[in-house]
Formats: C-alpha cells, sequence, structure tokens
C-alpha cells in the first residue's frame, strides 16, 4: 500500500520560501526514523519549491498471513487512518494540506521472463520513474 499526501507551504518571514529545502533537509532524518519506528517499508520526501508543494510518500508491506483480499483491504484502510508522518513538518513552515490518497500497489513478478528470452526492463516500475540525473558542474 502506499499514501501520498501533498501540503502547499510558506514558510515565516521575507523571502522565506528559499529556506524551506533546508528546513526539510534538516527534517528529513526525523521523518525516516519514525517511519522505521512505526514500521514503513518506505518513506519519500519531495519538494518543488516553484509550486509550493511538500509530497509525503508513505509505504507498507500487506499484514504477512493475511488473505490478499481481505488483508489488502483492511491493510489499505489501516494506513489511511494512521498518524500521518506529515505531523513531523517544521512548525515554522505552514502547511496546508491538499491532497491525501491511499491505494494498494499491484506488483507482478515474473522471475522466468528473461530465461524465456525477454528482455530486462529499463523500468521495473510502472509507471516508470524518471532516472536519476545530476547537474552539471564547472
Amino acid at each position: 500500500m502506499n499514501r501520498f499526501e501533498r501540503w502547499t507551504v510558506t514558510a515565516g518571514g521575507e523571502g522565506a520560501e528559499a529556506d524551506v529545502p533546508e528546513l526539510l533537509a534538516r527534517t528529513w532524518p526525523h521523518l525516516r526514523d519514525a517511519a522505521r519506528e512505526v514500521g514503513l517499508s518506505s518513506t519519500w520526501l519531495l519538494h518543488q519549491l516553484e509550486g509550493r508543494h511538500v509530497g509525503l510518500v508513505t509505504v507498507a508491506a500487506r499484514p504477512a498471513g493475511a488473505a490478499p483480499e481481505a488483508g489488502t483491504e483492511k491493510a489499505v484502510a489501516g494506513l489511511a487512518a494512521s498518524e500521518s508522518l506529515g505531523g513531523l513538518l517544521p512548525a515554522c513552515v505552514t502547511a496546508i494540506k491538499v491532497f491525501d490518497r491511499t491505494s494498494p500497489i499491484l506488483a507482478m513478478w515474473l522471475p522466468e521472463s528473461r530465461e524465456a528470452g525477454g528482455a530486462p526492463s529499463a523500468h521495473p516500475a510502472s509507471p516508470p520513474h524518471p532516472l536519476p540525473t545530476v547537474n552539471r558542474t564547472r
């Protein structure tokens, strides 16, 4: 399951929007540790300074031993009802939540596809995530 939350943010004071990435960078270790404590599989903290958006993606595994249909439905509802890690965003940042959605992730693992003559995928996730890039330096 994953939960995607998005906020519109502003920081207090004149020109403070430039400080939002720095504030988020300092907040990240606390978010990461909190995600580990509650047993999340993955957590991403995203920001888009131009649009003043902050996003938080949290991913949880279906509980072991649960029946696929009932277990998934119950786990999605549990993740949706869980306390948001957004509460750990810096207090000096005004964050207005504009989106919060939780949904199951469907993954198919086809381990024999290469053995059957299939080609490896450059994008094993769907939808494809952009490949990492590094800014050029002089």
